[in-house]
């Protein structure tokens, strides 16, 4: 490994070093909690300050787009190390557009999260959609077949709060275990079969 620094004890580790070329070495599923601050970077420039010039060093990209290719390797690996059901927390803030002061910003930390949401968001979204249609028509059909025409009066003219809400009784658990199985969370913490931890 490619370590300036490094501090190991039996609770935590920190390096000063090429976090790619740590975390190549480091076992799948080995890291609870990982902080970072990647190096800011500013639409049509790269890194806002260059800490060394190797091209490795993200704060060495030459523009904005070069950046985020980059940092998709450092995501993919860091999803890879750690453990299902953990953390990694980041360090980031808007970037205003210019120094005058009286620019706009650039979305920073909206665009740092999106690496590591990719796809996944459109499949939740996806299934959120068609699991509501299908637990409305599974309750119309349980009305139906029980003879009435709402499950209770709470609500005047609208039934009761079951009738409301009926689309959400299989959104819930589609939604749980799609979460569960992605990311690693839940009961017992599932194995992450979409990031593949």
């Amino acid at each position: 490994m490619a370590v300036r620094d490094q501090l190991i004890t039996p609770k935590f580790a920190i390096y000063n070093a090429d976090c790619m070329a740590v975390m190549q070495d480091m076992p799948a599923a080995s890291v609870h909690l990982s902080v970072y601050s990647p190096p800011f970077a500013s639409a049509g420039v790269g890194g806002l300050y260059v800490y060394s010039s190797d091209p490795r060093d993200l704060s060495n990209c030459d523009s904005y787009d070069a950046f985020f290719e980059q940092y998709t390797h450092i995501v993919r690996e860091l999803a890879r190390v750690t453990v299902p059901g953990r953390m990694s927390c980041v360090h980031c803030m808007d970037i205003p557009r210019s120094n005058s002061g009286t620019d706009s910003y650039i979305d920073f930390p909206g665009d740092i999260i999106k690496p590591w949401v990719g796809g996944y968001l459109l499949l939740l979204g996806l299934l959120v959609g068609v699991a509501g249609q299908l637990g409305d028509l599974v309750l119309s059909a349980i009305k139906r077949d029980v003879g009435i025409k709402d499950f209770a009066a709470t609500i005047p003219g609208h039934g009761g709060l079951l009738d409301r809400f009926d689309s959400l009784v299989l959104v819930a658990p589609a939604a749980f275990h799609l979460i569960g199985f992605g990311h690693g969370i839940g009961l017992g913490s599932a194995p992450r079969i979409l990031t593949g931890g």
